[in-house]
């Protein structure tokens, strides 16, 4: 049985992934709108529903708001949804074919991976990519991802 999952869903989530793995790379846990606005500029594959993203990003239960008019923050709900998103933002990544996603990828790991704050990401990016050998699907990109955790630099 196949889910239907609407264009303004996909960007939303989409640009969860891109928010949190932007926020963890820059070791922030709140971030403004222009932060969050910036993130969705980076989802080009929809062209509705981008604007819709800031007014849920609040309402959803997977961002919290809070602050004045003027200094108002997000944050997720609670870090594991931050790095659950940043897993499925390199997820994605692994198993796209789009033309140098395959070295940016790598680039983002061979950076973050010895990093303490990345553990619970790395956990979640195989649990994600693993759940393709259960369901009979590809494991290659499952294979890659080891792989390159297992490569130099080492501890």
């Amino acid at each position: 049985r196949q889910r239907l999952i609407t264009v303004e869903l996909k960007f939303f989530f989409y640009t969860l992934e891109v928010t949190a793995w932007k926020a963890m790379t820059l070791s922030k846990i709140y971030f403004n709108q222009e932060f969050l606005q910036e993130c969705s500029k980076e989802v080009t594959d929809f062209g509705e529903g981008k604007d819709s993203f800031l007014a849920k990003a609040g309402k959803e239960g997977l961002l919290r708001k809070s602050g004045e008019v003027r200094t108002i923050e997000y944050n997720f709900l609670h870090l594991t949804f931050q790095e659950y998103f940043a897993a499925r933002y390199i997820a994605r990544k692994i198993r796209s074919n789009k033309n140098g996603d395959e070295d940016s990828w790598r680039k983002e790991i061979k950076k973050f991976k010895l990093h303490p704050r990345f553990a619970i990401v790395w956990w979640f990016v195989g649990g994600l990519l693993g759940a393709n050998i259960t369901t009979g699907r590809n494991y290659d990109p499952l294979k890659k991802f080891v792989e390159e955790i297992g490569a130099p630099p080492h501890d």
